[in-house]
């Protein structure tokens, strides 16, 4: 907004006749389009994360942050011994989050992707 009143200042205290009066009027255009695009794209993620936070509660919360962006999430179905267990992993920008369950998730924890890496492994029958 602040660009904008600066701009709308100078137009209204510039002469028309002046050579750069429409330069200035097109400046004032443009960052009125960018804010707006800026605006809608900032309010799409707060929807994503405070959606997350929603479904999570609390310890999702310090994970708020208006640059981290919410990429994708993943159902799996663990399978150890008796136990049919179900899991979802969340991809952010900087953070995978592990929680448990599929329609209620809880929050279970998170790992910083600079702590990661990915390792290309063949195959064994163990893992098909």
């Amino acid at each position: 907004p602040r660009y904008i009143l600066l701009l709308e200042t100078l137009i209204k205290y510039t002469d028309p006749s002046y050579k750069d009066y429409i330069g200035l009027q097109n400046a004032l255009e443009l960052v009125k389009e960018v804010a707006g695009h800026v605006n809608s794209a900032h309010a799409q993620v707060d929807n994503e994360m405070f959606s997350l936070c929603v479904r999570f509660g609390e310890p999702f919360e310090e994970l708020m942050e208006p640059w981290r962006k919410f990429l994708g999430e993943i159902k799996l179905k663990c399978i150890s011994g008796k136990k049919n267990d179900k899991q979802k992993i969340l991809l952010l920008t900087d953070h995978i989050i592990l929680a448990s369950g599929h329609n209620k998730p809880k929050f279970k924890g998170k790992i910083h992707l600079a702590n990661c890496w990915v390792v290309n492994m063949k195959d064994t029958d163990d893992y098909k």
